[in-house]
């Protein structure tokens, strides 16, 4: 378990954290928030902030997310899987209380869990991707996190969510990841100082170079994470005016003033 600053300790599997030993001078700070795949890129996201002369901390958890808010689902064998209560509390806790200590300069929000098969129950009814009342939940419950997130005055970024190892198993993934990927650049619309990292587009480029991305059905390999934070860093730099210009920018636009 973890304790957080205010004394609360946290469930075992929650959070996964690294927290920076120490802060050099002037470091970009970055939050990076989010899934089992935020987890998965963290090492490699750290050995590049250290490079950069940067800082990372990291709050995952695996089980509680945005796209489950009442922490129950259906798995496509009829299963029903629940987070706990107040899982999504707990986590939206533990991201407050890390933003108020370390203070970031920019917040990354990864969700690799897009196109599943399994359905979340939310407001009474089995829902998922595409779905236009799901859609609009995760739209308007992605938008409060983000608000929170960059409360401080960080800069938030998201992530877009690549294709996985779900478009080979279910016909209808590839449709799923789109209309979360959608989902997300209408919150960076919604949102000042909010931006998309087209993660996804990135991934698809490798995989068309002939490059394996992935270590699974979601998680990026260590190569594949450590390649994807050296090309993310820059983004970084300029979502907080660091940086004239970026090596591989977010979605047109940026990030909003």
């Amino acid at each position: 378990a973890t304790t957080g600053a205010n004394g609360t300790t946290y469930p075992g599997n929650f959070p996964y954290h690294y927290t920076p030993a120490t802060i050099p001078a002037g470091a970009l700070r970055v939050l990076l928030v989010g899934d089992s795949g935020a987890h998965h890129m963290a090492p490699e996201l750290v050995s590049e902030a250290e490079r950069e002369g940067g800082a990372v901390e990291s709050v995952i958890s695996f089980e509680c997310s945005v796209v489950n808010p009442e922490g129950i689902a259906r798995s496509y064998n009829g299963q029903i899987v629940r987070s706990g209560p107040g899982c999504n509390q707990q986590r939206l806790q533990a991201w407050e209380e890390t933003r108020d200590r370390f203070r970031p300069d920019v917040v990354v929000y990864y969700l690799a869990n897009a196109g599943g098969l399994d359905e979340m129950f939310v407001d009474g009814e089995w829902q998922t991707d595409c779905d236009r009342a799901y859609d609009q939940m995760i739209e308007d419950e992605l938008g409060r996190e983000v608000a929170m997130l960059g409360g401080q005055g960080a800069a938030v970024l998201v992530a877009t969510s690549p294709y996985n190892g779900f478009t080979i198993l279910y016909a209808k993934a590839s449709e799923r990841v789109d209309c979360r990927n959608a989902t997300y650049r209408r919150v960076a619309e919604e949102h000042p100082r909010t931006g998309i990292v087209e993660l996804s587009t990135y991934i698809d480029d490798l995989r068309h170079d002939g490059i394996s991305p992935m270590q699974d059905v979601l998680h990026l390999n260590q190569a594949t994470a450590r390649r994807v934070s050296r090309w993310l860093w820059p983004q970084l730099l300029q979502a907080v005016g660091r940086a004239d210009t970026a090596t591989a920018g977010a979605a047109p636009g940026g990030v909003d003033g």
